[in-house]
């Protein structure tokens, strides 16, 4: 895994410039340059409101890229004396997700770092709309770090969670972050949750998930499975611990990681139900929502040559 360039748009907020540490600190991790991008959302610019009390739509403009470039000097300032390459790009777009994802694919991005929400706080969350199309298209990784969990001193990844469902985009996850755990030399888990059926409370079951009498056979199994997959990804040699739970998906990832508190989650964006049905439209979308650490989404080869392409 490569990462020579990193992006991190912002919106200037508080959540963008403590995730800003976060992009600071991989940079200089990974030895990348640092591109910092603000995107002026021309579709929520309406020059005649009179808010803006502009006659001119681009006065209006004019006066936003002021005031975001005085934001953006400010925010490198932090950065002064680091060692990383940072170059900073102020663009335009009738809509903030798709110029970011332009700029990713013209620059040749390797990571993509978001904060979770911006400066519209809970009348419009940044991850239900920038950040979570940005995820679902961007051509690159994506870093996602929710309100609360960014902070100015990034500390070592120590401890690393790997949803795996066997697919391809799984896999190639996998690799990643082993990748990532030998650079921390971070102890990696690699969880699947076995999909139990969930009856209705009606039942009287309170709608918990129900294994069935062999399970635990089969969660022998599974990881017996795990463990194959492990080796047969290749990469660098780091600790890995394997485990099956019982559960739905997203909710049996979450609940492990409420358990073992790790500094990261690294996934797939893509399944085993592969183009018919994206993993991120169900599983991964509720992990990176709910998520108490960052999360790190990865694009499968495959996926990204389509992407690309």
């Amino acid at each position: 895994m490569r990462i020579r360039k990193i992006c991190m748009p912002t919106d200037f907020s508080e959540t963008a410039e403590t995730a800003f540490g976060h992009a600071l600190a991989l940079a200089e991790r990974f030895g990348a340059s640092l591109d910092v991008l603000h995107v002026s959302d021309l579709h929520t610019v309406v020059p005649y409101d009179e808010i803006h009390h502009e006659p001119s739509f681009d006065d209006v403009l004019e006066r936003l890229e002021e005031t975001s470039g005085s934001e953006m000097q400010r925010l490198l300032q932090k950065a002064e004396s680091g060692d990383v390459m940072i170059r900073e790009h102020q663009r335009r777009g009738i809509s903030v997700a798709p110029t970011i994802i332009e700029f990713a694919t013209d620059h040749d991005i390797d990571l993509l770092v978001l904060g979770a929400h911006g400066r519209r706080g809970l009348r419009r969350l940044l991850l239900g709309s920038v950040a979570e199309e940005v995820v679902q298209t961007a051509p690159c990784s994506v870093l996602t770090l929710r309100a609360g969990e960014a902070t100015a001193t990034p500390q070592p990844w120590r401890r690393i969670l790997v949803p795996f469902d066997f697919s391809s985009g799984a896999r190639h996850a996998l690799r990643a972050a082993k990748e990532l755990a030998a650079r921390d030399h971070a102890m990696l888990e690699v969880v699947h949750v076995i999909d139990t059926p969930i009856y209705p409370a009606v039942y009287g079951l309170f709608g918990e998930p129900l294994p069935t009498p062999d399970f635990p056979r089969l969660v022998t199994g599974v990881e017996e499975h795990l463990a194959t997959a492990v080796d047969a990804v290749g990469g660098p040699d780091v600790t890995v611990a394997v485990k099956a739970v019982a559960g739905t998906p997203a909710d049996g990832v979450l609940s492990r990681a409420d358990d073992t508190d790790p500094d990261l989650i690294v996934l797939a964006t893509r399944g085993l139900t592969g183009v018919e049905h994206l993993l991120l439209g169900s599983v991964a979308e509720k992990i990176v929502r709910r998520s108490a650490c960052p999360v790190w989404t990865v694009k499968g080869a495959d996926e990204a040559d389509e992407a690309n392409a």
